[in-house]
């Protein structure tokens, strides 16, 4: 059992050292041990009620000041000698009584030898070589390194990556806009790989820096972008989400709604009275 006047909420290397290491060792141990070997309650009760007066109560006596005599409690003082015999209620003298709960308790020392025997247990060390008792051999499978590796640089981590956008690609003596996913970005040469509806792959170079493109600006509706020297015009139809894979929006977001259930499909126009049956 751990007791302190304070908790430890954040992780301090040097501080749970110095407590492993200065503190938790058994010098400063206490064992409580609690049986009916060392007296009942009616071994002493009858003594503390013989002293005391007609009209107090049959529980122990409590100190005046509970709380500050327990503070003050000198061990060297209270304390009975080291003994290698199981302690007499009837030798040991009339018992402390704690201050909460009331509980009588008496205190007796370690043997200094006792106590050395634990600090040689407590230190870290091999069995000897005539112990049946060995470490297991090293696994070579086990991982030691948790560290997380840089992504290759033509395959690397950009804001546009997985996102759903719509480009404006010249057609002729059109622009038309056509849209299409970043599956892919090529640090060295600063370009995205775009999917296209008609599942053509196609390499663009961005014409600004990742670290210049903020989440601020890419979730702003008035964002355009320009790729390959400013020939191609982007805007964003749908971010990704962290941790999420591509996802191939083309259109709006309404195209699925049919086939998830969302909607009903659209009614078709009536038919002209040339294309509709006639009696012959």
């Amino acid at each position: 059992l751990l007791d302190a006047s304070g908790l430890l909420f954040e992780h301090d290397a040097a501080t749970v050292e110095t407590l492993l290491d200065e503190y938790l060792k058994p010098a400063n141990a206490r064992l409580d041990l609690s049986s009916t070997v060392f007296g009942r309650a009616g071994d002493y009760e009858a003594t503390a009620n013989a002293s005391a007066s007609p009209s107090s109560s049959s529980s122990p006596p409590k100190p005046a000041e509970p709380l500050g005599y327990y503070n003050r409690f000198d061990l060297s003082q209270n304390c009975l000698p080291p003994s290698d015999e199981t302690c007499n209620a009837a030798k040991a003298g009339k018992p402390h009584i704690e201050p909460i709960f009331g509980t009588p308790f008496w205190c007796q020392l370690l043997d200094n030898k006792l106590l050395q025997e634990w600090m040689q247990c407590s230190e870290p060390h091999l069995p000897p070589p005539n112990s049946m008792l060995s470490l297991p051999q090293q696994n070579e499978f086990v991982p030691t390194d948790f560290s997380l590796k840089p992504l290759p640089p033509a395959d690397c981590d950009h804001p546009l990556l997985n996102c759903s956008i719509k480009l404006q690609i010249p057609v002729g003596k059109r622009k038309e806009w056509f849209p299409a996913t970043v599956t892919q970005y090529n640090g060295t040469k600063n370009q995205i790989l775009c999917a296209y509806e008609d599942e053509d792959e196609k390499w663009h170079k961005v014409d600004v820096q990742s670290s210049e493109l903020t989440q601020q600006q890419l979730q702003s509706p008035e964002f355009e972008g320009s790729l390959d020297n400013k020939k191609i015009k982007y805007r964003i139809v749908s971010l990704a989400l962290e941790g999420e894979r591509a996802g191939f929006k083309f259109g709006d977001g309404s195209d699925w709604d049919v086939e998830d259930g969302k909607s009903f499909p659209a009614i078709p126009p009536a038919a002209s009275p040339s294309h509709l049956p006639k009696l012959v």
